[in-house]
């Protein structure tokens, strides 16, 4: 056992505080939690010996159940995805019997890729009907592969005897308890194929990830980025471990300490107050975080965020997964306000399963293969019948999604990354699997009609600061809560979410003075709301170019197909501009098409392909067009209808360079083609912008 031991002397951050291992002679002599963030512990350590047999705690997955429908067809769209692997595993000679799959560093994509397409293996091995002429890779090999790849994880964590490729250990760090809970699976799936020398370099790699969380304070952030999706990861973490090793001594601390950052994921201000009794503690007493609006929005990479609705739901309800694969009951502090975020970003819904991205994306768009699971869970583990319609529809897509090509991946390159995001298909879609697999009668789902029934009406978000109406027709948004971000979206029910893109200067357009690069923030000076009806009204008043224009938007959609909006801008101050655009509409041209046609009275234009020309533009001067027999976009007042066609797609920036692209072409009205100087109470733009839907 000795290539088990530790032998060098680490430090790992914790969200918490700075924790500090200390290894020495195989022991773990101390884990200090010095915490930051004013909760008041005292500094905790804990002692464990690593000569003692972990392992031996081990409670192993011995699941009854039977393939359902759902199950087969996504056990299918698994193993096709395996196949995308099938070339991407690499032997470590650092240790015998090691490997990696794809890239072998500590990093995010790195770890999470490797760890996720091992637990991708490790559901394939273990369920239905196992086939190699799909996977191109024999069950034999499938199983070396996933040893190999949990002996590497034990091996390079920061309690192990190595680094990883790119000389860095993994564990510790603020997100690794994410890509720890997807090695746990993976080894929990896997235990009876493990030698004991695994078995125990794997649980001690699991117990002690865990350890940092028992003392630390979940920390609380409500603004711009939320403790929410991290504080659910690390219960994540908790759950796997505390239902994995129910007999390790310290298996009552770690499920309290589950509790305790269970409780304090989505987090309003109001639980301050509640009485109510959650595990025979009330709310109040257990929750010491403020992570969400109380209208149970959320912000994070600065903006109102649909995506990080479900991450943060995601980690909970994997939790509660792990719960109901040991055969025990989902404790009820993972579901805390589960159910009332979950309504919100039902709410969201476009025709494709997923949310409207009401305050823009910073991601790729189509996030089916990641976004399946939370449906899946509310579905099968608390029986929502909503829930299992739009599980069902994402299931569908991601069969067509993946169907676009030979080798099993799921998007092109170009949209997100060498990996094709393949990996989320064990930790996200496998997860369904075994949710159908452990449920003897799987809920039966609403029909789509019904849904768009009960989720149509006009709704105001006062904490998300955005307006939203739904119709079996149409999704229309407008946003406010970012003066950068102020924006608005109309979806039609044809085309969805997979034409219209959540461009972040929707409708409001851009405005820039002379010798600026980009527009400054923009200032919301006034937002009238009426609702009435169920007819969405908006007015608001908007100070742009720091202050110096007044831009006022009337936005007006009723029960029909049409939406109106009214705008006026004037200055407010001596001004020269060099840009007026206006009624920005983010175009997409993605999934089972390269195209879009737009169709005006004296042209037709079909938009396709991409190269490495410049960007392209074209004019519409009667001012309507019919953008891919989807919507008619069509503006009345002074100014000229234009379409850019980008021919690169956006593949991030900065450190997310390369992470993810898009197609974002847009529609706008271009009110000036030259420097222009306006005097105070000069008029800039008028007119009106309608939209009406094609049915």
């Amino acid at each position: 056992m000795e290539n088990l031991r530790a032998k060098k002397e680490i430090s790992a951050y914790n969200m918490s505080g700075r924790n500090n291992f200390i290894l020495l002679s195989g022991f773990v002599v101390g884990w200090m939690v010095i915490p930051q963030n004013g909760y008041g512990n005292e500094t905790q350590q804990v002692n464990q010996s690593l000569s003692d047999s972990i392992s031996s705690y081990i409670a192993p997955m011995r699941l009854t159940g039977r393939e359902d429908e759902f199950c087969r067809r996504a056990h299918q769209v698994m193993l096709k995805g395996a196949r995308f692997t099938r070339n991407l595993y690499h032997d470590w000679s650092a240790e015998p019997h090691c490997g990696y799959i794809g890239w072998g560093g500590h990093g995010e994509k790195e770890i999470s890729n490797n760890f996720g397409f091992a637990c991708l293996y490790a559901i394939l091995l273990r369920f239905g009907e196992y086939d190699a002429q799909i996977t191109g890779i024999s069950r034999e090999e499938m199983t070396r592969r996933v040893i190999g790849v949990i002996r590497y994880g034990g091996f390079t964590h920061l309690t192990g005897s190595h680094n990883c490729t790119d000389d860095k250990p993994w564990g510790g760090g603020w997100h690794d308890a994410s890509w720890g809970a997807t090695y746990a699976l993976t080894v929990w799936l896997m235990w009876d194929e493990l030698d004991e020398e695994t078995r125990e370099l794997a649980a001690r790699t699991i117990t002690t990830e865990i350890e940092r969380f028992v003392e630390a304070d979940p920390p609380s952030r409500k603004i711009d980025n939320t403790s929410a999706e991290s504080n659910a990861w690390n219960t994540r973490m908790l759950a796997i471990a505390t239902v994995m090793f129910p007999t390790h001594p310290q298996a009552q601390l770690w499920r309290d300490a589950m509790n305790g950052w269970g409780m304090n994921v989505l987090t309003i201000n109001e639980d301050q107050r509640d009485t109510t009794l959650i595990e025979g503690r009330p709310v109040k007493d257990r929750v010491r975080t403020e992570n969400i609006n109380s209208d149970f929005t959320l912000e994070n990479h600065g903006i109102v965020y649909p995506v990080y609705m479900w991450c943060s739901m995601y980690h909970l309800a994997q939790a509660g997964l792990f719960y109901k694969l040991a055969g025990q009951d989902i404790p009820k502090t993972l579901l805390h306000h589960m159910t009332d975020v979950y309504e919100v970003y039902k709410e969201l819904q476009t025709w494709e399963g997923l949310p409207a991205y009401i305050n823009g994306c910073d991601k790729f768009l189509h996030l089916q293969v990641v976004d399946i699971f939370h449906h899946s869970y509310f579905a099968q583990a608390l029986q929502d019948k909503e829930a299992a319609y739009l599980e069902e529809l994402e299931l569908g897509l991601l069969e067509q999604m993946q169907n676009r090509f030979s080798d099993g991946r799921l998007y092109p390159v170009q949209e997100v990354g060498e990996w094709s995001r393949v990996a989320n298909l064990g930790s996200f879609l496998g997860c369904s699997y075994l949710l159908h697999y452990i449920t003897a009668a799987p809920t039966k789902a609403v029909s789509q009609d019904e849904f768009e029934k009960r989720i149509s009406g006009v709704r105001y978000y006062p904490d998300g600061k955005f307006i939203l109406q739904r119709t079996p027709e149409k999704l229309v948004s407008f946003a406010w809560a970012k003066p950068y971000r102020v924006m608005g979206l109309v979806i039609p029910r044809k085309g969805g979410s997979w034409l219209v893109t959540p461009f972040e200067q929707s409708l409001t357009g851009c405005v820039i003075e002379e010798g600026v690069e980009q527009e400054p923030d923009i200032k919301v000076v006034r937002a009238d709301k009426r609702v009435q009806n169920n007819i969405m009204n908006l007015t608001i008043v908007l100070h742009r170019c720091e202050g110096k224009v007044e831009h006022a938007i009337t936005l007006t959609s009723d029960e029909d197909a049409k939406v109106a909006i009214e705008e006026t801008m004037k200055a407010l101050a001596p001004v020269t501009l060099r840009k007026v655009q206006t009624g920005y509409i983010g175009v997409g041209r993605q999934f089972l098409r390269d195209e879009v046609v737009l169709k005006s009275n004296n042209k037709s234009v079909t938009i396709a392909g991409f190269s490495d020309m410049e960007d392209r533009y074209y004019d519409f001067p009667d001012n309507t067009v019919v953008v891919d027999n989807c919507f008619i976009y069509s503006w009345s007042g002074e100014g000229t209808v234009k379409y850019r066609k980008y021919n690169r797609v956006f593949s991030g920036s900065g450190k997310n360079a390369g992470a993810y692209g898009r197609v974002d072409d847009r529609i706008y009205v271009e009110h000036i083609d030259r420097l222009t100087d306006y005097q105070t109470g000069d008029t800039i733009a008028q007119g009106q912008l309608r939209l009406t839907l094609c049915r």
